[in-house]
């Protein structure tokens, strides 16, 4: 089936005038395609932020070699499990100094009416955070170290319970 040449521009003119029939309606209808759309660039803004401070948290690790499974790509997003036996290994080969094990889980943290993902580290006695805005290195157990965003974010001050 073969359209006429004129049929643009009088779908066009249908459509002007649909809009300009009902203009609470186009307005709504507007307001509501914008409010889409700049939910969907909040959420993209939120994916890059979190891509982009998990890229950080390995880069700024300040080691010059990671160990993971044999496979592991991507350093954030895989999983590599590694038995505790491996870092004898590691720690044998000639030029270590020294081998920490570092695990980072995703979860999702929760204070009444804020909820934000966070990448949980857990490591040994050394291989955490090298420079602390405040506080001191965790001396016990269950003591944790935060990123300054997060307590902001949080309104977190050193020594409040998490």
């Amino acid at each position: 089936m073969r359209l006429p040449s004129y049929w643009h521009t009088t779908l066009a003119r249908f459509v002007i005038r649909q809009l300009l029939y009902d203009p609470v309606r186009t307005g709504l209808t507007s307001l509501a395609l914008a409010a889409i759309v700049a939910v969907i660039l909040l959420l993209e803004g939120f994916l890059e932020g979190v891509i982009e401070q998990s890229r950080n948290a390995v880069l700024n690790r300040g080691a010059d070699l990671i160990v993971t499974q044999s496979g592991i790509k991507n350093l954030t997003l895989a999983r590599s499990i590694l038995p505790q036996s491996t870092r004898a290994d590691v720690e044998a080969i000639e030029g270590v100094r020294v081998a920490d094990p570092l695990t980072g889980i995703p979860v999702i943290y929760a204070q009444p009416g804020q909820r934000a993902p966070l990448l949980l580290f857990v490591y040994d006695a050394s291989g955490g955070a090298h420079r602390l805005t405040e506080g001191a290195q965790p001396a016990n157990p269950r003591e944790i170290v935060v990123d300054r965003s997060f307590a902001i974010r949080f309104d977190l001050q050193v020594g409040d319970p998490v």
